[in-house]
């Protein structure tokens, strides 16, 4: 505290008077509008297994390169720091290629949006041990906008039912660091067991990851797809209903319709909507199938672009009528190598006979049934 002839000054107040505002062009603003700030901290909460480190994984991936991510809109492209523990770095690897390859990026915009994102695997230390030791360092080197701690679980150290525990390692250990490195946080943790009717106290344990993080979303099972609900600070999301005016606290979100692919979608007005008239599928499929080459292969890229332009199908719309011709066996998928190591998925009316006479010589050489199996993996 400052002081003045050894007397202390009581200089850190401000009149309310005095106090700006600038939520048109706020410099600490990272996820808009104002929906997250710098030192500030954003929960993401969902059940075990349901995707929570792929769907983050596309959300740093596409705010890195600036682009909006299921309708939240990053300031500027901003760099990630990801501290985890659950996942291997094949796990990393897949999801990351999951992603380029369902948001169709090429090579150079997948190298530019991975070079922002920093990944640290830390399954050894927790509590003020984790902030002094992984945290505090980490954030002096890499100077990120956002920090990505996933899962919350793991870092903890103490009961997580306790107030005491939660509360001092989010209000007093990891907020005063998001304060002198400028960054904000993205806290990825479990919800409660037997649900909670107020999703803003999704997060399972303390009241605090209710009461302390500054937004919360929370990815919710809804039938075969899932809700992404918005339920603290949600309306600065500024969603809306088709009309555009009505305004939202929830959007349908879905694993990707494309078989072998690690990545997550909007749920568009084709899958609200479809009736699933067996007459109608099946003339949406001929009109996939009437776009595809004779012989050859055409990409996922190419033939889904085609489809939208020539007819009334949306995206998503194609990307499931394709899955479904898939696992049919009316067209087959075909992976062609690019230098980058991450292969481009094309399409085809015949399987590749060549990786299919591969898997059966090695089901005979294993001594095992004869493994039919057109789709390259």
């Amino acid at each position: 505290m400052p002081e003045e002839n050894g007397q202390p000054i009581l200089s850190l107040g401000r009149r309310l008077c005095d106090l700006e505002t600038n939520t048109e062009n706020d410099p600490k603003e990272l996820l808009k509008d104002r929906f997250l700030c710098r030192e500030g901290i954003l929960g993401l909460y969902g059940q075990t297994g349901i995707g929570k480190s792929s769907f983050s994984m596309q959300c740093k991936i596409l705010w890195s390169l600036g682009r909006e991510a299921f309708g939240i809109v990053p300031r500027q492209p901003l760099k990630s720091l990801l501290i985890q523990a659950e996942n291997d770095d094949g796990d990393i690897a897949e999801m990351r290629d999951g992603v380029c390859d369902g948001l169709e990026l090429s090579p150079e915009v997948k190298l530019k949006a991975c070079e922002n994102i920093i990944v640290i695997q830390e399954d050894s230390k927790y509590g003020s041990d984790f902030i002094e030791k992984t945290v505090k360092p980490a954030l002096e080197l890499h100077k990120p906008d956002l920090l990505w701690i996933d899962c919350a679980l793991s870092y903890m150290g103490g009961d997580t039912i306790s107030q005491e525990i939660v509360g001092g390692f989010l209000r007093n250990d990891l907020k005063p660091l998001l304060k002198i490195h400028q960054c904000g946080c993205v806290l990825v943790h479990h919800v409660n067991k037997n649900g909670n009717s107020d999703n803003a106290y999704a997060g399972s344990g303390s009241a605090e990851f209710g009461n302390m993080p500054r937004a919360i979303l929370v990815l919710v099972k809804d039938g075969k797809n899932f809700k992404l609900v918005a339920a603290k600070r949600g309306t600065r999301l500024r969603w809306t209903m088709p009309d555009g005016e009505t305004q939202i606290l929830e959007r349908r979100v879905k694993h990707s319709s494309i078989p072998g692919i690690i990545c997550w979608e909007d749920v568009g007005a084709d899958d609200l909507n479809d009736k699933n008239d067996g007459t109608t599928q099946e003339h949406d499929r001929e009109k996939i199938l009437n776009r595809m080459p004779n012989e050859g292969t055409i990409s996922q890229k190419d033939l889904s672009k085609k489809v939208n332009q020539e007819t009334k199908l949306g995206i998503n719309k194609i990307k499931d009528l394709i899955k479904s011709m898939i696992e049919s066996k009316a067209i087959f998928v075909v992976k062609r190598p690019r230098s980058t190591g991450c292969a481009e998925i094309h399409y085809s009316r015949t399987p590749d006979h060549k990786q299919e006479s591969i898997n059966q010589l090695l089901a005979q050489i294993d001594g095992k049934p004869e493994i039919k199996k057109d789709v390259v993996s």
